[in-house]
């Protein structure tokens, strides 16, 4: 079975698109910080642990690969991970966000995550068993976060304006959001065992520090391909 007329064609002219669907769980820790224009900045809410929002949810992901030649190729991916969540409770020291105090009350809480990904493949090594390729793209990620307040909440325009003491039955709603281009380089190895069995190995990353937003991705991948029939794996 190791021959090179038992192994999977990695390159096939005529099976030059491959729509895929999936899902994921993935394990979340983040923080959220909403600044006003009166209150100096203080340090960021831990958003599952504080506020209540879960750590992990299941997601789908899906995409489109066109192998537009043998060296090269087009994938377009999407991510959509909402969260929500809630907590009722008095708050030691008192939360700040915006330009208020939450010294008491509910707090609901949503965090979400949409991601669209466009990448461009070009392999520098191809042969029937397998395929080695250059990666390069961009992302174009939105991240939207907010906060809905009835309770205690404390204000420029309270009396008294800072805790202890916040007046009760306030509401407050804080949001922030923001779409971003990123750019994304990496690599993948694929090898096919047999006509039915593969793997492929990929890595992506990006780095970005622009203003006062920095941050980085690496994605490491690993898959085992099984292909049953001709256009299903």
């Amino acid at each position: 079975m190791s021959s090179l007329s038992c192994a999977q064609d990695l390159w096939d002219s005529e099976n030059r698109f491959r729509a895929y669907l999936g899902g994921f769980w993935p394990e979340v820790n983040s923080t959220i910080a909403i600044y006003g224009d009166d209150l100096m900045p203080i340090p960021p809410i831990d958003v599952e642990d504080v506020l209540g929002v879960p750590s992990s949810k299941g997601a789908a992901w899906g995409g489109i690969n066109w192998k537009i030649s043998k060296r090269n190729a087009l994938e377009f991916e999407y991510f959509n991970l909402n969260r929500n969540g809630g907590i009722s409770d008095t708050f030691s020291p008192p939360l700040e966000v915006g330009d208020g105090f939450i010294e008491s009350g509910e707090i609901n809480t949503f965090y979400d995550t949409s991601v669209l990904r466009l990448t461009y493949g070009f392999s520098i090594l191809s042969s029937k068993r397998m395929d080695l390729q250059l990666k390069a793209g961009i992302h174009l990620a939105k991240l939207e976060a907010g906060l809905q307040v009835l309770g205690g909440i404390c204000t420029p325009n309270t009396v008294p304006s800072a805790p202890p003491g916040c007046p009760s039955l306030q509401s407050d709603t804080q949001s922030e959001d923001v779409t971003a281009p990123l750019p994304h380089l990496g690599a993948s190895f694929s090898y096919a065992f047999s006509e039915t069995w593969g793997v492929r190995l990929t890595a992506i990353g990006f780095a970005i520090e622009f203003d006062s937003i920095e941050g980085s991705i690496l994605e490491l991948d690993a898959d085992v391909t099984w292909k049953p029939w001709k256009r299903v794996a």
